[in-house]
C-alpha cells in the first residue's frame, strides 16, 4: 500500500468516527460474509479504500475494533457492519447491508456450502437491532456519535467466504460426508472442479505467509520438521536439546518445548499440517499456558471439545484466535522450565512483536517474520516498518528475505487466500446478484484485493500472486510440492 493510499484509509477513518449520522434502519438487503481471521486486515483495508478513495468506512456503523481511529485497530477488526453499499444487480445499481464477521476459514467454508436443509449458520451483527451509540467516546470529535461497539448479534447464513486453505483441503470438502455426517457443496473454482454445484464460485486472490515462533527469551532460532513433529505430539513435550544438541539443556536447566497453535477451524493449522505432511488423524499434545507478569506459571493441556461439530481430544484441541496464540509466547518460561512454539500468521506477529515472541526459521530457512530485536532472526527490522504501530513509513515497501524465500519456494509454510460464494442460500435474488457482484469488485486485478495485496503491505501480509514465481500443484494444492511458475487463478 502506498503512502498515498494509506494517508486516504486514515482521513477516511478519521471521517467515518467524526460522522453523527447513522442509518440504524435501511431496508437493503443484507449480504453476509465470513471467514478467514489471519487474512481479514487485507480485507478491510481494501472495503476501506474503496469509492474514490474516500472509503466505504463512512458507511461503517458497527465495529469491534476499539476506541481508536487507527488503521492498525481498523485492519484488526473482527466484526463489521456497513449499510447502503452500492452494487449493481442485473444492470441496475442499488445498494445493500454488508456485515462481517470472521471467525475462521474452516467454519466459513462450512456454513458457507452447507446444504439449505442443514443450514450451518454463524453471529453476525444485526444492523436492525442497533441503538444510539453505546460504548465507545470518540477519539476524533468529542460529544459525537460514536460506532455502536455493543452491537446486538443474530445467527445468519452467509454467501460469501475468505479461506487460507482450499474446500478441497478442509473438513468439508464438499460432494462426500464429512466428519460431521453432513454432506456439503462443492465449490466452482476458476481453474474448474469437476461436479461442483452452480451458483458457486471461488478463486485464488493472494498469497498468504505463516511463521513459526518461541516463547520469550527462548534462546534458540531454527525449528527442524522433525522436531516440531515431536513437540506436536508427545505428551509433556521434549528436551529442549532435541532443538539446541546441548545435553545442559536436559540435565542442568531441564527445559522442555511444547506447543501452542490453533483448533480444527484455523486455516493457520490446516496449512502447517499440510505444509508438514502432518495427517488430520494425528492427535497433537497443544497446551494453554497461565503466566502472571510475564512468566508462564502452569501449563494445562488444552481441553477436549466439538469444533464445527467434530469432536476433538485433550490437546488437540487450539485456540479459536492467532492473536491469542501470539498472546501466550509473549511469556517467558524460563523460571517454569518450558518454552513454547506456535505457529501464527504474519499479521499476528507484527501485533504481538513488542512481546519478544521469538521468529524461528524453518529447517534452517527464514520466513517472513516480524520481531522486537534484529538479533532475533527477523526478515525484517522493526524500525524499518513500524507503520502498524503509527509510526514512520519508510519500511513499507523493504523486500525482506522471508518474501524473496517464499516466492522462489525456498520457504514453505505459506497459503493461498481464496475467496469463494455460493447463491443457493441467499435469501433473495438482490442478495445472490449483490453478493457475485463484490465478489467480482473483490477478485478484479486492477483494483481488487489481489491489488492492493504486496510487496509492500507487510503488516498484513499478503503477497501478490503475480509476485510469485511459483506455484503449488496437487490435488489440494494446500501444502503440495512446488513447481515454477504463479498461480494466478
Amino acid at each position: 500500500m502506498n503512502i498515498i493510499k494509506k494517508s486516504l484509509i486514515i482521513a477516511a477513518m478519521g471521517a467515518a468516527l467524526s460522522s453523527s449520522s447513522y442509518a440504524i434502519t435501511t431496508g437493503n438487503s443484507v449480504v453476509y460474509i465470513t471467514g478467514s481471521t489471519g487474512f481479514r486486515g487485507t480485507i478491510n483495508t481494501w472495503f476501506a479504500s474503496q469509492a474514490g478513495g474516500s472509503g466505504y468506512s463512512n458507511n461503517l456503523v458497527a465495529w469491534d475494533g476499539g476506541t481508536s481511529n487507527s488503521l492498525a485497530n481498523f485492519a484488526a477488526a473482527k466484526n463489521l457492519a456497513y449499510t447502503n453499499i452500492p452494487v449493481t444487480v442485473n444492470g441496475t445499481p442499488t445498494n445493500v447491508d454488508v456485515v462481517f464477521a470472521f471467525g475462521g476459514s474452516e467454519a466459513g467454508i462450512q456454513a458457507t456450502f452447507a446444504p439449505t436443509n442443514n443450514p450451518k449458520q454463524l453471529s453476525f451483527y444485526n444492523i436492525g437491532a442497533l441503538t444510539s451509540a453505546t460504548g465507545m467516546t470518540n477519539t476524533v470529535a468529542a460529544g459525537s456519535d460514536v460506532y455502536h461497539t455493543n452491537a446486538n448479534t443474530s445467527f445468519q447464513t452467509p454467501t460469501m467466504t475468505f479461506s487460507d486453505t482450499s474446500q478441497a483441503a478442509s473438513y468439508f470438502q464438499g460432494g462426500t460426508m464429512s466428519q460431521d455426517g453432513v454432506t456439503y457443496l462443492k465449490c466452482n473454482v476458476a481453474a474448474g472442479v469437476t461436479g461442483g454445484a452452480s451458483g458457486t464460485g471461488g478463486q485464488k486472490i493472494a498469497v498468504l505467509p505463516f511463521g513459526f515462533y518461541a516463547s520469550k527469551n527462548a534462546p534458540f532460532t531454527n525449528l527442524s520438521s522433525g522436531a516440531w513433529y515431536d513437540i506436536l505430539t508427545t505428551v509433556g513435550g521434549v528436551p529442549m536439546s532435541e532443538l539446541t544438541g546441548s545435553t545442559n539443556d536436559d540435565t542442568t536447566n531441564s527445559i522442555y518445548l511444547q506447543p501452542v497453535g490453533r483448533n480444527v477451524d484455523s486455516g493457520t493449522r490446516m496449512n502447517m499440517q499440510a505444509m508438514a505432511h502432518i495427517p488430520k488423524t494425528v492427535n497433537f499434545q497443544q497446551v494453554k499456558p497461565t503466566a502472571s507478569g510475564g512468566l508462564i506459571t502452569a501449563i494445562n493441556l488444552e481441553i477436549n471439545a466439538t469444533i464445527n461439530g467434530i469432536s476433538q481430544l485433550a490437546g488437540n484441541n487450539g485456540e479459536s484466535s492467532g492473536g491469542t496464540v501470539a498472546g501466550f509466547l509473549t511469556n517467558d518460561g524460563t523460571s517454569y522450565g518450558t518454552y513454547l512454539v506456535g505457529y501464527i500468521a504474519l499479521a499476528d506477529s507484527v501485533a504481538k512483536y513488542p512481546g519478544g515472541i521469538v521468529p524461528l526459521t524453518y529447517n534452517g530457512v527464514q520466513g517472513r517474520a516480524y520481531s522486537v530485536a534484529s538479533t532475533t532472526n527477523p526478515s525484517i527490522n522493526p524500525a524499518w516498518s513500524n507503520a502498524a504501530l503509527g509510526g514512520s513509513i519508510g519500511g513499507l515497501g523493504y523486500l525482506d528475505q522471508g518474501y524473496t524465500n517464499i516466492i522462489t519456494g525456498a520457504y514453505p509454510y505459506w497459503g493461498y487466500e481464496h475467496v469463494m460464494y455460493n447463491t443457493n442460500t441467499a435469501s433473495n435474488a438482490t442478495v445472490a446478484g449483490a453478493t457475485v457482484a463484490l465478489y467480482n469488485s473483490f477478485v478484479s486485478t486492477n483494483n481488487g484485493i489481489r491489488s492492493l495485496s504486496s510487496t509492500n503491505t507487510f503488516m498484513y501480509g499478503g503477497i501478490k500472486l503475480e509476485d510469485m514465481q511459483i506455484q503449488r500443484s496437487g490435488t489440494t494444492v494446500d501444502g503440495g510440492p512446488v513447481a515454477p511458475g504463479a498461480a494466478l487463478q
